[in-house]
């Protein structure tokens, strides 16, 4: 039995770049590592209290500081990771709920979760965040190095949430 759950990869926006998939042996997460790392054991142990399970949280990373150009960024890189789930979905299932960890888990299929970094991808509108948990966005990160208009990040000198922000 083996338990992985990873908070953090980058893995969509390298295949939108090169035009991957996710059975490519290439990215750091990729349905291939993940079938190499943990063999059939998703597959074979159904003894439900030592599951085995592997848990990938997806970042869909916007580097656009700029509300407009974050959001259709984030657009952009969410119609990828649809295509990969939906093309893979013998191997991956999206999840925006405990329920729908355990159901992946249960289904021995890798379990996505979609998060946003830098909250430009919000667009500088508040209903964009509704619309980004609608496609299963469960977690972002408010601002990445620069400045948007929730705040300003780690390499700006105006750090902190904007009034915006607060």
């Amino acid at each position: 039995m083996m338990r992985v759950f990873d908070l953090h990869c980058d893995t969509i926006s390298v295949l939108a770049e090169k035009g991957s998939n996710l059975r490519n042996g290439e990215t750091a997460v990729s349905l291939f590592r993940a079938e190499k790392m943990l063999g059939n054991a998703m597959k074979t142990d159904r003894d439900k209290e030592h599951h085995s399970a592997y848990v990938q949280c997806f970042a869909l990373f916007s580097k656009e500081d700029d509300g407009a150009k974050g959001a259709a960024l984030w657009d952009a890189l969410y119609a990828v990771f649809s295509e990969q789930m939906r093309r893979f979905s013998d191997a991956i299932l999206q999840a925006d709920s405990y329920r729908g960890i355990q159901a992946a888990i249960e289904d021995g299929k890798i379990c996505a979760l979609l998060t946003a970094e830098n909250g430009s991808v919000f667009g500088d509108r508040l209903e964009r965040i509704a619309q980004l948990r609608k496609a299963g966005c469960l977690a972002a990160a408010l601002t990445w190095n620069g400045k948007n208009a929730l705040g300003g990040g780690a390499m700006c000198p105006e750090s902190g949430l904007s009034a915006f922000g607060k």
